[in-house]
């Protein structure tokens, strides 16, 4: 629920294609995709740094609860840390993530005036020979400042950022682990 006055969204979204080589010949590729993308917290561990993750806490729901504090970056002169707490739910379609609280250190009087949160979410394809995963993350912003101009421009390049963190991450931990998991699977 937003604070009164945060009625100003905008959001910024991508999505992310990553074909993965699965070699030797094992039936059932996709089924064996489908096991690894099961396993929320080897993902969230190979996505993000694990000595910064917390979790998975699980729910009574099935859903697992990840906290995560992010490594400080730096955007114009203000050096922000953010710590997410989200929800990662594994369902038959692909593995689902959606922010439950978002604080943004390092902005001082400004955190009070912003609100982020996160959507995304990890599902397979197959066209052919080529196999991997399509991913998708929505990063938004909520703030009453959107009719300053700084204020605007400042949040659509932290968007920007925040989506480039994201698909580096995709694009390197999680095609090393698929290779690493289909080692030990395939023998």
């Amino acid at each position: 629920m937003l604070k009164k006055g945060f009625s100003t969204e905008w959001s910024r979204e991508r999505y992310i294609k990553i074909s993965v080589n699965l070699p030797g010949v094992l039936p059932n590729r996709m089924s064996n995709l489908y096991d690894y993308l099961d396993q929320a917290d080897r993902i969230m561990g190979c996505l993000l740094s694990p000595e910064r993750l917390q979790g998975p806490f699980l729910q009574v729901d099935g859903a697992s609860l990840f906290i995560y504090r992010s490594a400080p970056f730096y955007l114009l002169t203000f050096c922000l840390s953010p710590e997410l707490h989200f929800e990662a739910v594994s369902k038959a379609t692909g593995l689902y993530l959606s922010s439950k609280v978002c604080k943004i250190d390092g902005l001082g009087s400004w955190q009070k005036f912003i609100r982020f949160q996160l959507y995304a979410n990890l599902t397979l394809y197959e066209e052919g020979c080529d196999i991997g995963f399509v991913g998708f993350a929505k990063v938004v912003l909520n703030s009453s400042q959107v009719s300053w101009k700084p204020a605007r421009w400042l949040g659509e390049m932290a968007l920007e950022q925040a989506l480039d963190r994201i698909e580096r991450r995709l694009r390197r931990g999680l095609v090393r682990d698929v290779d690493r998991w289909w080692q030990t699977i395939s023998g």
